[in-house]
């Protein structure tokens, strides 16, 4: 096959196709390859790192710096049994991948994203037994570390179609088995393989579901006994047909290219799943039943066809309560795709039960209204768009709009009789001291929001007076509680502000309005005047330096001038987690002595004399809160 130079092309950096349809490198970097790779695909497998294989991640990097290059290194040696596991993974990559990519230039190691480890079971024990599963969880429990250290990430496991064998029992024990090094991987950045065969060749899903798309029963019982592994990424690092004969051998190009498309929209449902590098292209001698070759300019054509278009794109999708989703959108959308409910696909994680969407909302062109039937509590769903076409064009445009987790919200501060604000109106330099966790404000007073001086009338109640004063810089703390470790997500802040604002996280900033010092001092005025404080946002923030128990979340609100008649101070911060981890979030109520102590601040504690009513919210309340002894039996319970 002839060699395709970077010079061969004109190279614009483009998005990635929306398809997840792309090819694994084999042998050479033949033309086909060539047209595939500038089509461009969302991601690509080179076998090796010779002078072919890294061209060609040159000039998908190129044409695509968003696309991700998965590498695998060959080798005849063979680990067994009888070897320690730990020991034989340092090997493998002393052996076998150190080699060939430590000496790589640091230009050419930055194109390579995954390395992947054995291939199958042709390299080391694998699932023929619990032992053989185990010793392979440790093999790469060692492995995985060398890989990211030398600055890629992990691919585990490259998982032959079929496997881990057995019974739904026995899948599920070998899971547990090699969870510790998925967890692992996941924290390195890495994810795990799986090769992703039709043995039937069939575009039946009760087939299938044990060949080409076996992963999603490994994702199932993630959801419901791991759930913190139900977004490790996965590629399908082989891909095809086989069994009784690979394509060439089992109907023609049409029949082939119809399987794709098919499989195409299967994965494209699977937010976890990168995509799949069809075996193989490249390689004209012992493995040509497999080449792609021959369909390489239907496939380039399907893949811009599938292209990154004007179609709007899922932004993001959250469960506002059990029976109302809204999404936001990247771009306007036209009404008469963007209300069609058949565009919008939602299913269970754990099982792939669809819910029919009851009706369709569209707002502002960018904002989405699902009207649903009852959805179960604590549980995940997917949410897939297609067809949605943009508000330039008329009707529908066929493609993908993009597949994304539902979120749930889970409040952390509010504007509201709940969350109690520290709150500091001296007029004095306070420094950057009080922004941090450690700082001492039990010497402040204290209130709900909204705090401030107002005359006019604002869509929150001032529920905490603050006289007016010539002061230019207000200061306001509140702590809140976070209930997970390491949990990865988004948070959602609103606000009422009166005139600026900058906030802080742990003493990190995440969010300003109508402050533009850098860095702030207690004597700069605010950039904008408000009349009348509205609410402003949602703002998305990321969460990354969150800690498990007590964060602390602080503002301070300047002042446009001395003179200024009012101002105004609340916000709400809420965290977009996945349903099934707010279980995890209720708060554990305690009874201690003469008081009562719960785990989560952001839950107001109400009382009752009967457990059916009615009940009221406690006032002027502390945690813990001391109770009064009485006659008559009490009722207590936690709300938001």
């Amino acid at each position: 096959m002839a060699f395709v130079t970077a010079a061969q092309h004109t190279l614009f950096a483009a998005p990635p196709s929306q398809s997840k349809i792309s090819v694994h490198l084999l042998s050479s970097y033949s033309s086909g390859a060539a047209q595939i790779i500038h089509a461009p695909p969302r991601v690509i497998k080179i076998l090796g790192t010779d002078s072919g294989m890294m061209q060609a991640a040159r000039d998908f990097k190129a044409s695509t710096p968003e696309g991700k290059v998965v590498c695998r290194i060959y080798t005849p040696n063979r680990w067994t049994a009888t070897q320690d596991p730990a020991a034989a993974g340092t090997s493998f990559w002393q052996t076998v991948l150190a080699p060939a990519l430590v000496d790589l230039s640091p230009s050419d190691k930055a194109l390579i994203d995954y390395v992947e480890g054995p291939n199958e079971a042709d390299s080391t024990p694998t699932w023929g037994s619990a032992t053989d599963t185990q010793w392979f969880n440790t093999f790469w429990m060692n492995l995985a570390p060398l890989i990211a250290n030398a600055g890629f990430k992990p691919l585990a496991y490259s998982i032959s179609v079929g496997n881990p064998p057995g019974t739904q029992a026995e899948i599920q024990a070998s899971l547990d088995r090699i969870v510790p090094s998925l967890r692992l991987c996941q924290t390195l950045g890495g994810g795990w393989s799986y090769h992703s065969y039709s043995l039937p060749y069939s575009t039946n899903l009760t087939d299938e579901i044990y060949y080409s798309v076996r992963y999603r029963q490994y994702y199932s019982y993630f959801a419901s006994r791991y759930a913190d592994l139900t977004n490790l990424p996965l590629v399908l690092t082989e891909g095809g047909i086989d069994g009784t004969g690979p394509w060439s051998t089992r109907g023609d190009t049409n029949k082939f290219q119809n399987w794709l498309t098919w499989f195409d929209s299967e994965i494209r449902k699977d937010a976890y799943c990168l995509g799949v590098t069809l075996f193989q292209i490249g390689n004209t001698t012992d493995w040509n039943g497999f080449n792609v070759e021959p369909i390489a300019p239907w496939l380039a054509n399907y893949l811009l066809a599938n292209g990154n278009t004007n179609a709007p794109r899922v932004r993001l999708a959250v469960l506002n309560n059990a029976s109302n989703i809204s999404i936001t959108l990247t771009e306007p959308a036209n009404a008469s795709s963007g209300t069609n409910r058949s565009n919008y696909w939602l299913t269970r994680a754990d099982n792939g039960t669809r819910v029919q969407v009851a009706s369709v909302t569209l707002t502002a062109g960018t904002n989405v209204a699902l009207a649903m039937p009852p959805l179960a509590a604590f549980t995940d769903y997917v949410l897939t768009v297609s067809n949605v076409g943009a508000e330039t064009v008329s009707g529908a445009t066929p493609g993908f709009n993009g597949t994304t987790n539902l979120l749930a919200p889970l409040r952390l501060v509010g504007i509201d009789d709940v969350t109690r604000w520290s709150y500091n109106a001296s007029g004095m330099d306070l420094g950057t001291a009080w922004r941090g966790t450690n700082y001492n404000d039990s010497t402040w007073p204290s209130g709900n929001a909204l705090l401030g001086f107002e005359t006019a009338t604002l869509a929150e109640p001032i529920r905490t007076p603050i006289p007016a004063s010539s002061v230019l810089a207000y200061y306001f703390r509140t702590p809140f509680f976070w209930p997970y470790t390491g949990r990865i997500g988004r948070l959602r802040l609103r606000y009422m502000v009166d005139d600026g604002a900058v906030f802080y996280l742990n003493g990190r900033e995440v969010h300003r309005i109508g402050i533009t010092n850098v860095p702030v001092y207690w004597t700069n005025t605010a950039s904008r005047v408000v009349s009348d404080a509205v609410y402003e946002g949602p703002h998305l923030i990321s969460f990354g330096f969150l800690a498990y128990g007590t964060n602390v979340f602080a503002a301070e609100v300047h002042q446009m001038n001395s003179t200024s008649s009012d101002m105004i101070f609340g916000a709400a911060l809420e965290a977009l987690v996945l349903p099934s981890a707010l279980a995890q979030a209720r708060p554990i109520l305690l009874h201690q002595d003469l008081s009562l102590t719960w785990s989560n601040s952001s839950f107001a504690l109400e009382s009752a004399p009967s457990i059916t009513g009615s009940w009221s919210r406690l006032p002027a309340q502390t945690n813990p809160y001391p109770i009064t002894p009485f006659e008559s039996q009490r009722f207590y319970r936690l709300r938001q």
